[in-house]
């Protein structure tokens, strides 16, 4: 009825099978009938507390004066009067509980200091092994670079000997190129 195609059909298809099962819903608590199917979609799951349960429940229905639109308002009328035949019990959830304020002060401070010191030494904990990691790291690059340092200086002593021995090589040839 929609025109749609693809994945906006299977949406609509979707929410539709959720409305008929919301539908069923209202109508077998309406019926007051020993199982009402409450697991048969995801919106009936989710408004399972609402729904016939401890809770005041308001329903907005919305219908269109269009003469084309005649049988969707019709059948929008109907679930709401099936809706309104729901009878719920709602009641007020109360218990009463009696606080000494001084003692609860009391366990609230104790519990607040006991908190704060072992936070502090868990803090100092934490530094001290921060600062234990962060003097090994230290130490590991230091190593490196020395090496790296003694792999450079190798280097130039290999290069150094390179270089004069291409010298003597060069003065050697230009000696006999001016016997020549």
């Amino acid at each position: 009825k929609s025109g749609v195609e693809g994945a906006q059909f299977r949406e609509a298809t979707a929410i539709n099978r959720s409305l008929l099962a919301l539908g069923n819903v209202v109508s077998a608590l309406a019926a007051k009938k020993g199982h009402v199917p409450m697991r048969d979609s995801k919106l009936t799951r989710i408004l399972d507390g609402s729904i016939g349960g401890n809770c005041r429940t308001v329903l907005l229905v919305c219908a269109s004066p269009a003469s084309e639109s005649a049988q969707e308002t019709l059948s929008t009328f109907e679930f709401a009067s099936r809706a309104m035949r729901v009878e719920v019990n709602a009641k007020v959830n109360a218990s009463i509980v009696e606080v000494d304020s001084k003692a609860l002060l009391r366990d609230l401070g104790r519990v607040a200091e006991s908190e704060s010191a072992r936070a502090s030494s868990e803090e100092v904990e934490g530094l001290r092994k921060a600062l234990d990691e962060a003097g090994a790291r230290a130490s590991e690059e230091a190593r490196r670079y020395s090496q790296a340092v003694a792999q450079a200086g190798g280097e130039v002593a290999r290069l150094q000997a390179e270089s004069a021995e291409a010298q003597r090589q060069l003065a050697h040839w230009e000696l006999q190129a001016e016997g020549l």
